[in-house]
């Protein structure tokens, strides 16, 4: 599961607060843990995959090399 937050801004990044005319909503991903290359393949398979921790974490580490 993913936790955001949704922040308000203006449409145009460096506007003065007391010239800001125009805004819009912005999410933002809340970080609550890190997980290593094991932890995260183990994450995916504890979650219904077909495959084992082992080609989960080949897979990921050919897809980020």
């Amino acid at each position: 599961m993913i936790n955001y937050s949704i922040y308000i801004a203006s449409a145009q990044p460096g506007t003065k607060k007391d010239q800001i005319t125009q805004t819009k909503a912005y999410g933002s991903a809340q970080v609550h843990e890190v997980l290593n290359l094991e932890q995260f393949a183990k994450h995916i398979t504890d979650h219904g995959c077909a495959y084992d921790e082992a080609d989960v974490a080949a897979i990921l580490t050919k897809a980020t090399n």
